[in-house]
């Protein structure tokens, strides 16, 4: 049994604009499988360049940075 499933998203950090592919989510079955945006409410990953925590909220179609960039 996995921890967290797979998030079918990339984006850019918001704070380094480096490429994030690697989202995950602990809001489904948690079998390591990839799921889509929309079968979570949260997901997230860590920048492996400048180490920030991004973190999206996903709300019926809505999907919102959790932590805006300082």
């Amino acid at each position: 049994m996995g921890m967290f499933d797979y998030v079918n998203y990339e984006c850019d950090c918001p704070y380094c604009d480096t490429k994030l592919p690697d989202f995950q989510s602990k809001d489904a079955e948690c079998l390591l499988r990839l799921i889509e945006p929309s079968e979570v409410e949260n997901f997230y990953t860590m920048c492996d360049n400048c180490g920030a925590w991004v973190e999206f909220q996903y709300n019926m179609g809505d999907l919102k940075l959790i932590r805006e960039p300082v």
